[in-house]
């Protein structure tokens, strides 16, 4: 009964370590927005916004819903991460929700995923914000090809706020996050641990 202990702890150590070591791969930098980067296209009150590259990120300021699209330089393979995540700034008045955090990401085959990180944004610097993958929306196509990304699209939509908005893009990225098998992995490897500590 002993030698089953030992081996079952070990045995839960294992599952635990290769969820770890899953959600420890780093992320994929689709975007820095370095000094100099411009959108493919501008849709909407973007197309009419102020665009600043300086290399502070890619600031723009506009009212209304706006969008743009940028085409990666290759084919980017995402196939190892599990979810996207957006950093930013948002200027404006204080008080009312005045921005949001929305992406879209297309494959090679034009099927596109929607992805809106959040909704509701507040004036504040260094805002970031993660969505699991899996919890996109099709805008178009059966399923998105994660390992044949061609482009991704950015997002305002500031809902019911009519005024001025800045939003600086500084970084989109795909990362891995634990999900909840994987949280649950963690906390049975720390259990199998402790067993195997008090079997010794």
């Amino acid at each position: 009964m002993k030698q089953f202990t030992k081996l079952f702890a070990a045995a839960i150590g294992v599952a635990g370590a290769l969820a770890m070591g899953t959600s420890a791969r780093g992320q994929l930098v689709l975007s820095s927005f370095p000094a100099g980067f411009t959108l493919n296209a501008y849709y909407a009150n973007w197309s009419t916004a102020t665009h600043s590259d300086t290399g502070a990120g890619f600031m723009i300021t506009s009212a209304g819903y706006g969008s743009g699209y940028y085409a990666l330089p290759s084919t980017v393979d995402g196939s190892a991460y599990n979810a996207i995540q957006m950093t930013l700034d948002v200027a404006g008045p204080a008080g009312p929700p005045i921005s949001s955090a929305i992406a879209d990401l297309t494959d090679s085959s034009g099927d596109m995923e929607f992805f809106p990180l959040q909704y509701g944004l507040t004036a504040g610097n260094g805002q970031t914000y993660t969505m699991l993958i899996s919890a996109g929306t099709m805008r178009s196509g059966a399923s998105l090809d994660m390992a044949h990304l061609t482009d991704f699209n950015i997002e305002d939509d500031p809902g019911g706020y009519s005024g001025q908005y800045t939003v600086t893009y500084h970084n989109l990225s795909l990362v891995n996050v634990p999900e909840p098998t994987s949280l649950a992995l963690f906390g049975l490897a720390g259990a199998g641990l402790l067993i195997f500590r008090r079997r010794k």
